[in-house]
């Protein structure tokens, strides 16, 4: 027999995995998930070929340049990195040395709540958003405040449009139904269009929404957990559609609670689209032998669940899938050891690696081909 994995929860940013429980029914999906993965490699035999390589490594120096796991990690025009650290931000040289920090707790104009999302715009400036304030602040590379506006809040993740003015925000949205994230393009007076309207029958950990957009003014939406990715042109309301050939089993309704088989679900952590119109993808992908490092014990109800033996060795591997948009064909696969959180931009990603005392490091990648 096989037991269905399920996700029931996300809580720990330290551990790179999620608390799960295990129902058993079925029969297990690994042929499936092994076929799927001997058609990637043969399917991504490169043209165009991704070079991984590490960057710079950023460490803790006491409270000067604290390394923490945070999943908002951005860099300035003038290439400097920027980490969120709840409700301040560290900024460190392109090499990852620590030049100073901004922000402090508070919701005056240079205050935060919690530092989430950024992005760099053309001109290099950081906007930072406050999910608890439902505020945006736009900073320079030298650190110096330059505006303040209102913004929706409980945003999860953003881009800027081809106008910096308008931007596309992944939001949380909760009603006596339940709670979703939903996708918003927000200008200066407040939304201006949404898209992505999930059924509000979920959490906000199963409907999280991965966004991007490229040269041409589209929109790319894909679900976390779900292997598909939507493109939506500037005027159309009905979007095109492209599906990843993953190596596990994509829960039924992109919701990690639907597992049709024995797989851990994986997820799509974020996406980027270059100046060539490529798409790339960082996935995370369940290990064979995640069970080792897993925990068993009984829950509430007496059903049985998960968690991590050791939190600084992940249940996944990361990689970066480059797709071409117009053919829908992965054209290369890249593994990291070093599991990567996110995209800097379009040729850079970052990740967490750990040092022998389990500290936590920010590690940046170039990204090319």
């Amino acid at each position: 027999f096989a037991c269905r994995i399920v996700v029931v929860d996300c809580v720990r940013a330290r551990s790179l995995s999620l608390l799960i429980l295990a129902s058993c029914d079925g029969a297990t999906g690994a042929a499936r998930a092994l076929a799927r993965a001997d058609a990637i490699a043969k399917d991504s035999a490169c043209k165009i070929c991704l070079v991984l390589s590490e960057h710079a490594r950023i460490v803790s120096k006491g409270d000067r340049g604290l390394v923490d796991e945070s999943p908002f990690v951005a860099r300035d025009g003038a290439g400097n990195v920027w980490a969120g650290r709840g409700r301040t931000l560290d900024v460190y040289s392109p090499a990852g040395d620590f030049i100073g920090s901004f922000g402090r707790d508070g919701a005056a104009a240079g205050e935060f709540r919690y530092t989430g999302p950024m992005y760099a715009d053309r001109n290099g400036d950081i906007h930072i958003f406050d999910s608890m304030l439902g505020r945006e602040t736009v900073v320079s590379s030298r650190l110096q405040l330059k505006s303040v506006r209102p913004v929706p809040g409980g945003i999860n993740k953003v881009v800027s449009s081809r106008n910096d003015a308008l931007v596309f925000v992944n939001t949380v949205h909760s009603d006596s139904t339940g709670t979703a994230f939903l996708v918003h393009l927000v200008g200066p007076t407040g939304i201006m269009r949404s898209f992505a309207k999930a059924p509000l029958n979920g959490s906000s950990a199963t409907l999280e929404r991965n966004i991007a957009t490229d040269v041409f003014g589209r929109l790319f939406v894909g679900e976390r957990y779900a292997p598909t990715i939507d493109i939506y042109e500037q005027n159309e309301r009905i979007p095109t559609r492209i599906t990843l050939p993953v190596s596990w089993d994509a829960p039924r309704d992109g919701d990690p609670r639907n597992m049709p088989s024995s797989d851990l679900a994986g997820l799509v952590q974020d996406m980027v689209v270059d100046q060539r119109g490529l798409l790339k993808v960082i996935v995370w992908e369940p290990k064979d032998d995640w069970k080792s490092n897993a925990t068993e014990f009984r829950g509430p109800g007496g059903e049985k669940m998960y968690r991590e033996k050791d939190y600084t060795v992940s249940w996944y591997r990361s990689s970066v899938l480059l797709v071409d948009v117009a053919t829908k064909r992965v054209l290369d696969q890249q593994f990291s050891s070093v599991p990567l959180w996110g995209f800097l931009d379009t040729e850079s990603a970052f990740g967490y690696a750990y040092d022998t005392r389990g500290q936590p490091e920010l590690v940046l990648f170039d990204v090319k081909y």
